[in-house]
This record gives structure tokens, sequence and C-alpha cells, in this order.
């Protein structure tokens, strides 16, 4: 009985931690909530994002509610709501259907849906000597608006739905980039790589830190930019602003140059 209580004890410990690894599996969405349930790959609650704090959204409406009479999501609905990049962690999320079984909970931190100790261990001591490669919380103290903290967050942690992404999954017919047509889409070539891409960051960077600043990984090239004491602010705002370009001609049509920011 002692033992049991022990492990209990351990339990109770790290559940909150270990919940953060876990995520519903939309079926069909009556008993998952929209805003204070985690469902979408980025694992926060969406209530935590909502736009307009004066009107906190309803917190016990059901996923399925924020779909249309045709079974899609309500898009109009949703970025009335909730931030863009938000809406793309949604619409990455396959829309509930009547009559599908009950939602369910799986372990979020393995692209199979299934638990495993060494990811649960890792989610334990993230931010401690295991996963002290990059330093995360420089997004975090990262001085600009609290949406593009958020961006910059999921776009160091590869969970932005690009074409190439939204591939992989299924959810497009295509991983090429929109924009220029000549390779597969990747949060890289969005953010710098793409020939829409670079113009504005030519104009930004000084010629002698071309070499280093269009050959950093991802992770090193956002850690570093961040920490820059006097251009992070423009570093945040243009990555947020080559993001929506793309948006804008995806998803609305809309042709918009970057000449419009640089």
């Amino acid at each position: 009985m002692a033992r049991a209580s022990n492990l209990w004890h351990g339990i109770r410990k790290v559940w909150p931690i270990m919940s953060l690894g876990m995520r519903m599996s939309i079926k069909d969405g009556r008993d998952t909530s929209f805003w204070t349930d985690r469902w979408v790959d980025l694992g926060e609650m969406l209530i935590d994002h909502a736009l307009d704090a004066s009107s906190p959204p309803n917190p016990t409406l059901p996923v399925a509610q924020f779909t249309t009479p045709d079974g899609e999501w309500n898009i109009p609905h949703l970025r009335s709501h909730q931030l863009e990049e938000l809406v793309l962690q949604v619409m990455g999320v396959q829309t509930p259907k009547e009559g599908y079984d009950a939602d369910i909970p799986i372990w979020g931190s393995e692209r199979d849906e299934r638990f495993r100790v060494k990811s649960a261990y890792q989610l334990l001591t993230e931010g401690e000597e295991a996963h002290n490669t990059f330093d995360w919380r420089s997004i975090w103290r990262w001085r600009g608006p609290a949406r593009i903290t958020h961006f910059l967050w999921l776009a160091a942690r590869e969970r932005l739905l690009t074409n190439g992404e939204r591939n992989r999954r299924h959810l497009s017919t295509t991983n090429i980039c929109p924009q220029c047509k000549a390779a597969p889409e990747t949060i890289l070539d969005v953010l710098r790589d793409c020939e829409f891409s670079r113009l504005p960051w030519m104009q930004f960077i000084q010629p002698s830190g071309h070499q280093r600043f269009f050959r950093s990984h991802l992770q090193d090239w956002i850690i570093h930019h961040v920490r820059q004491e006097k251009t992070s602010l423009d570093f945040g705002i243009f990555c947020w602003s080559l993001w929506q370009i793309r948006n804008d001609r995806v998803f609305a049509g809309k042709i918009t140059t970057t000449a419009a920011f640089i």
C-alpha cells in the first residue's frame, strides 16, 4: 500500500508537465473543448491565444461547433477569434464528423501518437541539460508583440504548416513553394531562402553578414537573431510579415509584394 502511495505521489508530482505531452484526438468533436483542451499540434490551449481579451470566448464550446454544415472548418469564425498561425494549426487537424467515435486522449509528443519513455523524459527535462542545445528562452524574452513571439517559437520548433508539412500529412497535393514554385516549401524557404524572401533580407543585412545569415540552420538562425539587441525586433517583424504574405497568397489569393515592408 505504501509503495502504491509513493507511485501515485510520483505521478501527481510530474503530471502537470506530462500532461503537456498529451492532447485530444478529434473524432466526433463533441467531448473536446475548442478553447480549454489541448488538441492541436501546438499542444497548448487555444484560449491562451485569443485575440480579444475584453470578450473572452465561451470555454464550453466543443470542437464540433467550429465547422460548417459541409463538414469543413469554419475559417471566418476561427479568424474572428485567434491568431493566424493557430488557424493554420486548426486546419491541420481532420474536421470532426458526426457519427464518428468519441474523442480520445493521445500522446502528442510522438508523430505516431504512441507513448515512449524517451519522449516523456525529454519533455520532463526540457529546458535542462538534456534539452539545452538551443536557448529557447531567448525567444520568450524577445521584446515584441506576443503574437509574433508565439510565431517565432512555432517556427523554431518546426511547427508551421508549410506546403512541405501539409503534403507530408496528406493535406496538400504538392509540397512545392507556392511563391517561387521552384522547390519544396520549408520554414526556411518561406522565411529566408525563397527568392521572394531573400530580397528584403538583402536590404536589411549588411553585405559582410550575408554568408552567415543565409547558411545558418533554422534554430541557430532564429535564436541568434532574436538575441541581437539592436536588430531583434526588426528580425521578428520581418519573419512574421513574410509568413503573412505567404498566407495571403495561399489562402486568400492575395498577391502582396515584399516591397510593402522593405
